[in-house]
């Protein structure tokens, strides 16, 4: 018998979510820590200061790994080569 077959699926279930929890905090961590390096180097950069809200802003509109792709598309939607060109025109 396959020993993951004895494994009770709550137990693989909270394990699971609990693995997932975990992953996401240490994003959430590294997501902010990146922001705020990113930040140093603007200051040092352009020579002025940036307002802390600004910076908090920018912390909530970054994405986690879950929401990515799909975010990413609904910020900036892609048109389609179609769109380019008039429907009715024919291409020779």
């Amino acid at each position: 018998m396959d020993p993951s077959e004895q494994v009770p699926e709550s137990v693989v279930q909270t394990i699971s979510q609990k693995v997932e929890q975990e992953l996401t905090k240490k994003f959430e961590e590294q997501k902010a820590d990146l922001v705020h390096g990113f930040v140093e180097l603007l200051i040092v950069t352009l020579g002025q200061t940036i307002d802390p809200a600004a910076i908090a802003r920018l912390i909530a509109r970054t994405r986690s790994p879950e929401q990515g792709g799909n975010a990413r598309n609904h910020d900036h939607p892609r048109s389609s080569a179609s769109s380019h060109q008039p429907q009715n025109e024919e291409i020779i």
